[in-house]
This record gives structure tokens, sequence and C-alpha cells, in this order.
């Protein structure tokens, strides 16, 4: 029991924490007393007391995940790419290119990219095949440095579509990582609807140049709005985003027809009809209704359109005809309710030629009727006296 004790005390010594490298690939030790895991990281916050050592093309490989570096001993110096540890002053080529490399630093960390200006990239302790001012660590005029820049895009997009309630489309988009780097847990969602949904739910990583496609079903629920609905599609990755707007119009189904417009139609007819009625009794009293006559005209046009679009089962266009003429309807009832019969009275004018009427009336009986005689009453007076 003694000898295992001291076994276990000297193999913990053996691997406690020193100064030097730790080369590994993509599987996570233990170093020192500490107990602490070095695994993959993002930022040296991770590490506790260690420190991130970034992949200058921010891809670990398998396994990663959207980590872009590894934890190691805050006194190391040297660089760290797909595993590999490279001393100060290292040079490195990028995969798939030639002609570009980077150069590892003094404090373990990579170069932004740097192009040869002639020859091809050698790596190791030679930047380019060719000896030139580009191939130094200092870096000369002639360098092109490149920043990591990701960046995603909508290779493919679908244009504004139609939906009736009730059914449902299938549409695809396909989206490209234009940048320079891997990107990860690459998503996708829609904002302005929430009756979709998306195949896959999620690409893990997305390569430079690489594509994806996402498949997106749309179903309208059967009591959604008719309407024009705009929504957004929102792209995202672990670190870049991407928007695209369009718009979906919702139709109305047959279902809709039956329950809603028919009905509809039926009820403002029917009102029409009433309010035609209330404005003969107020014309009749004598009101002014040549407004209420024009705005019930209006609706009249309005609700054979209506018919029509019923008839060839254009319901959209129907639901807008009926809106139409609900608000001629209304506009009418109100001017009906506001207006009162005037009360009695006579045109001045009238009046006058009424009086000038009768004036002449009573000439003319005047002159037809003779008068009494009265000549002889007056000489029987005079004869008497």
């Amino acid at each position: 029991m003694k000898k295992l004790l001291i076994f276990l005390l000297f193999a913990a010594v053996a691997f406690a924490e020193t100064s030097g490298t730790i080369n590994f690939t993509y599987y996570n030790s233990t170093t020192g007393l500490y107990g602490y895991t070095v695994g993959l990281c993002n930022t040296t916050s991770v590490c506790s007391n260690y420190k991130c050592f970034l992949d200058y093309d921010g891809e670990l490989g398998s396994g990663s995940g959207t980590s872009s570096g590894w934890c190691n001993a805050t006194a190391v110096t040297s660089c760290y790419h797909d595993g590999a540890s490279y001393a100060a002053g290292t040079y490195s080529c990028r995969s798939g290119s030639n002609t570009t490399y980077h150069t590892c630093g003094s404090l373990g960390v990579w170069s932004n990219v740097t192009t040869c200006s002639s020859g091809a990239c050698v790596g190791g302790t030679t930047a380019c095949s060719t000896p030139s001012s580009s191939s130094s660590s200092s870096g000369s005029a002639s360098n092109i440095t490149v920043n990591l820049v990701p960046s995603i895009i909508f290779s493919s997009f679908p244009s504004d579509f139609e939906i009736v309630q009730g059914k449902t489309l299938a549409k695809t988009t396909t989206v490209k990582n234009n940048g320079n780097q891997t990107l990860y847990n690459v998503t996708l969602s829609v904002a302005g609807v929430n009756w979709y949904t998306v195949v896959p739910a999620k690409f893990s990583s997305l390569s430079r140049n690489g594509e994806a496609i996402f498949n997106l079903t749309f179903s309208a629920p059967e009591n959604a709005d008719t309407k024009t609905y705009a929504i957004t599609f929102v792209l995202n990755s672990h670190n870049t985003s991407r928007t695209k707007d369009m718009n979906i119009v919702v139709k109305p189904s047959e279902q809709t027809a039956n329950t809603v417009i028919i009905p509809d139609y039926a009820k403002y007819v029917a009102l029409l009809d009433e309010l035609r009625s209330n404005m003969s009794a107020l014309e009749q009293a004598g009101a002014d209704v040549e407004e209420i006559s024009n705005l019930l005209l209006n609706a009249e046009s309005k609700l054979k359109q209506v018919k029509i679009s019923i008839d060839t089962k254009d319901y959209s266009t129907a639901i807008e005809y009926t809106d139409d003429a609900r608000g001629l309807l209304n506009a009418a009832a109100a001017k009906l309710a506001a207006t009162v019969p005037p009360s009695f009275h006579i045109d001045p004018i009238i009046l006058a030629v009424i009086i000038a009427a009768i004036c002449v009336a009573a000439v003319i009986v005047y002159l037809v009727i003779p008068p009494k005689n009265t000549t002889k009453r007056f000489a029987e007076y005079f004869g008497r006296r």
C-alpha cells in the first residue's frame, strides 16, 4: 500500500505544470496540481489562469465546435495551428494557397495573412521560395495584408409569393460563406410570421466559399388574416449575420368565402335598400338628400363588383370591394342620421307672387260685379229735405 501511495505522489509531480509547450489535437488534457482541464477556447477569459492561443484561420477541425484556439500556459510563446506548435518567427503557409502565409509572433500570436510578392510559400524558416523583401517577418511595402473577416450572404432567395388560407407551400434558400474563415452554427429564421418550419435547423459549420441549402415550409392557418405580410429572413452564425426582406400575400379560402364574404355581401345589399327607403322619406319631407344619394350610388357600384368577384372566385378582390362598400354605407347612414326635415316656411318670392295674385283677383272681381245703385237714395233724401 505504501508503494502505491509513493507511486501516485511521484506521478502527480511528473504531470505538474511547466513552462514548456503542450502539443495536442482536439483532446482535453490536465496540467499541474490545479486539476484544471486544458480545453478549446475563443477568448482567454474561459481559460482560468491560462491563455487562449488562437489558430490563424479559426479552423480547428472536427470536434472543435465553434472554438478557434486552445488554452495553454501563459509562459508559452509558440503559436498553434491545426494541433501543431510553431516557434516564434516561423512561417506557416495557408491551406488552399501557395503564395500566402502567417508569421508566428513572439507572444504566441499569428500575424495577419501576407502574400509573397514573388515565388511560392515555403513555410518553416523561409516564407517564400525566392528572396524578396516581402518574405521577411517585418514585412515591407510590397506585402499585402488581409484581415480575417467573417461574412455570409443569400446566394439564392425566393421571390414574393401568395398562399391560400389553410394551404402549405415549400420554398428553398441557399446561403454562402463569402468571408475568409469558417463559420459555425449557421441557422435561418423568419421574422413576421410564426407558421413556418426550417430544415435543417442548423449547419454546424460552413467552410470558406461553401454553400448550404435551407428548406422552408410555410403553412398558413385557416384563420390567418388575408393581407400582405412583410417578413424578414434572418441568417446567423457564431460571429456574423445577414437579413433579407420579402412579402407573403395570404388569400382567402373557399371556407372564408362561404362563411364571411358571401354573407357580408348579402348583409350590405339589404342595408343599401334600407338606407334608400329612409332617404326617400327624408326627401319627401323636403330634406336635401343629394349627398346621401351619391354615397348610395357609389356603394351600389361597389357591391356589383363584389358580386362579380364572388362569381369568378376572386375572393381577395371581393374583400377589397366589400370594404369599400361598407365605408360608403356607413358614411350614408351617418348623413341620414344627421339630416332632419326643414320646418314649414314660404319663400319670399313665392309669397310676393301669391299676394300679387290675390290683388289681381280682387281687382277682377271688383270690375266684374256691378256696384249697387245709390242715386235714388240720395234724390229721395234731398227730396224729403
